[in-house]
């Protein structure tokens, strides 16, 4: 289960930073002329077109990357709910939580050590 969060995360995090750099292209594309020439990376080749022809694939493309990253999100809180519940209804505690080392930390404060 953490697994599958981990890897929802790793995926919205690259998604997300994909989103922020269409919205810098489209930035930069909405301040330039229609007319002026520009280059779009399309399968690892550059195919020169004008801001005109570029400019609604870039808006298409940041619309289509928000509802992903929009859905990322929603299956990420899915995950995180279904594991909680998970771990409460067995009774299991994350050994990376501050819950889980609290006992140990506490218990061994109470007994003496090997060379006290």
């Amino acid at each position: 289960m953490r697994q599958k969060e981990q890897m929802l995360i790793q995926r919205l995090t690259e998604l997300e930073q994909t989103q922020r750099e269409h919205v810098v292209v489209k930035d930069a594309l909405e301040k330039l002329p229609a007319e002026r020439n520009c280059y779009q990376l399309i399968g690892g080749t550059l195919v020169p077109k004008t801001v005109e022809g570029v400019l609604p694939q870039v808006s298409a493309t940041l619309t289509n990357l928000t509802s992903v990253v929009a859905g990322l999100r929603e299956e990420l809180e899915k995950a995180a709910a279904a594991r909680g519940a998970f771990e409460s209804k067995h009774r299991i505690k994350p050994s990376g939580s501050p819950a889980a080392a609290a006992p140990a930390a506490s218990s061994g404060a109470a007994t003496p050590g090997v060379l006290a």
